[in-house]
């Protein structure tokens, strides 16, 4: 799995802890009225609420304008805000590091190639000789000279 992956994978579940929280934040504060809707399950009493739906109650809490209800839209933005920048540092951080470690092994991966590589690459035919026609990619020394080619054919 590539970097950008990977980074993509920490943003993701570090962003749906951030709306369980707010979820459950919110749920807390009402007193898990009736009114917020289904949850998933009860654990001692308090309702667990899925994550999504943290997007639409953040939504509402922002659009009202009763000032009982403000201090409650306030603290969830917070939550929601600070745990969206947690997400994308945690992602940032990952993304760089995979960055390097592909940058390092780049160039500290050269190497002259052996002729089972050259064989791999295509580079010659299927008697291990060079191609009669075609662009010279390079050539093998053997002992003191260059005794084979390289040529690319093209169709």
């Amino acid at each position: 799995m590539g970097y950008k992956a990977k980074a993509a994978i920490i943003f993701t579940v570090c962003l749906i802890i951030t709306l369980q929280i707010t979820a459950q934040y919110i749920g807390y504060a009402f007193g898990n009225h009736p009114a917020l809707g289904w949850s998933l399950s009860t654990i001692k009493g308090y309702r667990m609420y899925p994550f999504y739906r943290a997007v639409y109650w953040l939504y509402v809490l922002m659009s009202a304008y009763e000032e009982s209800r403000s201090s409650v839209a306030a603290m969830s933005a917070f939550i929601f805000s600070t745990g969206l920048i947690i997400s994308a540092f945690a992602a940032r951080n990952c993304f760089l590091k995979g960055k390097s470690e592909s940058l390092e092994s780049l160039h500290g991966s050269a190497h002259w190639a052996t002729m089972k590589e050259i064989q791999d690459a295509g580079l010659l035919d299927g008697d291990g000789e060079s191609f009669p026609e075609g662009v010279l990619v390079g050539g093998v020394k053997v002992g003191k000279e260059i005794n084979s080619n390289f040529a690319v054919e093209f169709p």
